[in-house]
C-alpha cells in the first residue's frame, strides 16, 4: 500500500513538470507571513502576485473597492492608491474586459482576449511559450474543492507540443476524426473491430474512476495546464487505457490482416502509449499511478477480450436480433446497472462511447441484412498497396464530406434533443447537464451518429460515385 500511495503522490508530477521545464514562480513571504508570486481567486479574497495583500475578508471587498491592507471601519482597505475590482474580486487596473490583472514580471506583456499576459508565441488556450507567462485562476476538482492555477512559464516548447499531441489522442475530437478516416478510407474491418475492444475498455475505465472517485492531484503542488477534465475523478486515466488500447489492436490486425512489418507495428505501440501517458503527467491532471493502472487495466481487458473479437464481429452481423441484444446491453449499463450515481461523477462519457457503438453496431447489422456488405476480393494477408493520386483525392473528398455531414448532425441532434428531453423533465429553459436530459440527448445523438458514421455517409458516397469497394467487408 505505502508503494501505491508514493506512486499516486503529486509530488512526483511536480518533479516531472520541472524536469521537462515547467517553471512556476518561488512563493515568497512577508513579515506579516502572507505568500507572495501567486494569485489566489477564492469566494472572498484575492492575493495579488508580488504585493502583501495584507488580510481580506467578506467585508474587505466592498463597493467595487479594495487595497493590500487592514480594512477600516466602513469595510474599505486602505491604501495610497485604490484598485478598481471587478465583480468577482479580482483586480481589473490595467486590464482587459474580462478582469485579469497583469501581474507577470513584465509591465509592457500584451493581454490576449482571456486576460492572459504573453511574452511569446500565444496558444489558443492561453499558455505560453518560450518565456510567455500564465496567470493563475480558479479551478474546481472533481471532489467539489477549489484551487488555483499558479502562473508558470514553458521553457522548452517541444515537451509542450508532444504534451498536446498525447491529449490529443484521447480526446474525442480525435475519435470523431480518426476512426472515420480509418472506416471510409483504410479498413473497415480493422476499424470496427478496433472501436468493438476500444469501446469495452474505456466505458470500463470511465466506470471504475466513477466508482472509486479518486481526486485528481491538487494544486499547488502540480501545474493544471488542461482544466476542461479536471471535474472528472482520476483513477484509471482513461487517456492512458487509449493511448493503449489502439495501438495494441491496430498493430494485431494488420499483422494479421496484411504483409506490414512487425518491426514498426510492435513499435508503434509503446510510442504511442509513453507519449499519451507522459502527456497525462506533464499536463498535471493525473499521477503515476492514475496511467500505470490504466496501462495495465487496459492490457488485461484486451487480453481477455482478443480471443472473441472475430466471432463477435460476426454475431453483430448474422444473428438477427444482435441489435435488440446490443442496445438492451448499452442501456442498461449506461442506466440502472451503471456502477456510481451523483452530481459529481462524469457519466456522460461512458454513456457517449457507449451509445455511438450502439449505433455503429446497428449499421453493421443494416448493411449485412440489406446485403450492403461485400465479401474480400483476397485472402489474408493482403499486400499493402502504395497510395495512388486518385486514393489521395478520394480520401480526402470522403473525409471532408463525411465530417461535415457528422458535424452537423451533432448540431442538430444535440440541439434538439437537448430540448425534448429538457421539455421531458420539465425544466424551464433547455440544461443539457441536468441528469435526466444528459443521458437522454447522449443516446439519441451519439448513436445516431454511430448509423451515420458506418451506414448512412457510406450510402452517400455510393450515390455520389466516390464509394471505396471494400468499405464494407464482412471479415
Amino acid at each position: 500500500m505505502d508503494f501505491l500511495r508514493n506512486l499516486g503522490d503529486p509530488k512526483h508530477v511536480k518533479h516531472f513538470q520541472e524536469f521537462c521545464g515547467l517553471q512556476t514562480p518561488t512563493r515568497k513571504r512577508c513579515d506579516n507571513g502572507h505568500a507572495h508570486g501567486i494569485r489566489e481567486i477564492s469566494d472572498y479574497n484575492v492575493i495579488y502576485s508580488n504585493q502583501c495583500p495584507g488580510r481580506l475578508t467578506r467585508n474587505g471587498i466592498k463597493n467595487g473597492y479594495s487595497s493590500q491592507s487592514t480594512a477600516d471601519t466602513n469595510g474599505f482597505i486602505k491604501n495610497d492608491e485604490m484598485k478598481d475590482i471587478n465583480s468577482n474580486g479580482i483586480d481589473s487596473k490595467s486590464n482587459n474586459k474580462n478582469g485579469y490583472h497583469n501581474n507577470s514580471v513584465n509591465n509592457n506583456l500584451h493581454m490576449n482576449s482571456n486576460g492572459h499576459s504573453c511574452n511569446g508565441e500565444l496558444l489558443k488556450n492561453g499558455i505560453t511559450v518560450l518565456n510567455g507567462v500564465k496567470n493563475g485562476h480558479a479551478t474546481i476538482h472533481s471532489n467539489g474543492t477549489k484551487d488555483f492555477l499558479p502562473e508558470y512559464k514553458v521553457k522548452y516548447a517541444l515537451p509542450y507540443y508532444i504534451a498536446m499531441l498525447g491529449s490529443f489522442l484521447g480526446d474525442e475530437l480525435f475519435y470523431l476524426t480518426f476512426y472515420p478516416f480509418l472506416l471510409w478510407n483504410m479498413d473497415s474491418v480493422l476499424a470496427r473491430k478496433t472501436i468493438f475492444v476500444w469501446t469495452l475498455v474505456m466505458f470500463i475505465g470511465q466506470a471504475t474512476k466513477d466508482y472509486l472517485k479518486v481526486p485528481r492531484p491538487p494544486s499547488p503542488p502540480v501545474v493544471h495546464l488542461e482544466t476542461h477534465h479536471l471535474r472528472e475523478f482520476s483513477l484509471p486515466s482513461t487517456h492512458a487505457m487509449a493511448g493503449t488500447v489502439m495501438p495494441i489492436m491496430m498493430a494485431y490486425l494488420l499483422l494479421e490482416r496484411y504483409e506490414f512489418p512487425f518491426w514498426l507495428a510492435v513499435g508503434c505501440i509503446p510510442v504511442w502509449t509513453i507519449t499519451v501517458c507522459l502527456s497525462r503527467l506533464y499536463l498535471g491532471v493525473h499521477s503515476i499511478l492514475d496511467v500505470s493502472v490504466g496501462v495495465i487495466y487496459t492490457v488485461l481487458i484486451t487480453a481477455v477480450t482478443l480471443p472473441v473479437v472475430d466471432g463477435f464481429d460476426n454475431f453483430l452481423q448474422m444473428h438477427p436480433l444482435s441489435p435488440v441484444i446490443i442496445w438492451m446491453i448499452g442501456l442498461a449499463g449506461c442506466t440502472v446497472c451503471y456502477p456510481a450515481e451523483g452530481k459529481d461523477i462524469a457519466k456522460g462519457a461512458g454513456v457517449r462511447i457507449v451509445a455511438i457503438y450502439m449505433g455503429l453496431s446497428t449499421a453493421i447489422w443494416l448493411n449485412y441484412q440489406l446485403g450492403v456488405s461485400t465479401l474480400p476480393t483476397a485472402s489474408t494477408p493482403y499486400h499493402v498497396m502504395t497510395p495512388s493520386l486518385k486514393w489521395l483525392i478520394l480520401s480526402l473528398l470522403r473525409f471532408v464530406l463525411g465530417t461535415v455531414v457528422l458535424a452537423v448532425s451533432k448540431t442538430i441532434l444535440q440541439k434538439f434533443s437537448v430540448q425534448y428531453f429538457s421539455y421531458l423533465a420539465n425544466l424551464k429553459k433547455p440544461n443539457k447537464l441536468h441528469p435526466s436530459v444528459e443521458t437522454g440527448y447522449i443516446i439519441v445523438t451519439y448513436s445516431i451518429l454511430g448509423i451515420l458514421l458506418q451506414f448512412g455517409i457510406p450510402f452517400m458516397f455510393k450515390l455520389l460515385g466516390i464509394s471505396r469497394k471494400a468499405i464494407l467487408e464482412i471479415h
